[in-house]
């Protein structure tokens, strides 16, 4: 991009998030091609590294965390049959797609239109499979481990469950 242009994008960087340096041509290259083409960058990094059993194992380890919170909101004393009912209801989606699609629409429109009165988060983003990183998303009920994480020093398939 011609240097001009680059100031102009600095200039509404600084503005808009905060950033007081322009980052290296490196790493200006190397987020584009990983916002742009997460999944294709994702797909060569599992090819070679990504053991298809820890995605099973991942698989199993969310299906015992959300049992463990079944029974807990079942034992728990504090809270009213109805209660406990919804909170349950509202962890476990069901099979058909299109429903839970719907779902999931209409709590990230409700959050897209609360956000519209708040401040921008710098901070926040979203992970794409080549961070080494793992997420909890509320609007999707949904723990995501990125490819990334399951490996050492954050995953050992031989690690206690």
């Amino acid at each position: 991009m011609p240097k001009r242009f680059q100031m102009i994008k600095q200039n509404f960087l600084k503005v808009f998030t905060g950033s007081k340096s322009q980052r290296s041509r490196t790493i200006e290259c190397a987020t584009f091609v990983n916002t742009n083409m997460d999944f294709a960058v994702a797909k060569l990094y599992i090819q070679k590294y990504f053991d298809e059993n820890a995605r099973n194992q991942s698989m199993e380890m969310i299906v015992n965390i959300r049992n463990t919170f079944i029974d807990i909101v079942q034992q728990s004393s504090w809270m009213d049959p109805i209660s406990k009912s919804k909170a349950i209801e509202k962890y476990n989606f069901n099979s058909s797609l299109m429903s839970n699609d719907l779902i999931i629409l209409r709590l990230k429109m409700k959050k897209n239109v609360q956000m519209l009165r708040e401040p921008v988060d710098p901070r926040e983003w979203v992970v794409a499979p080549t961070i080494i990183d793992a997420t909890y998303t509320p609007e999707y009920n949904r723990i995501t481990f990125a490819a990334g994480v399951l490996q050492m020093p954050a995953y050992h398939k031989d690690a206690p469950k």
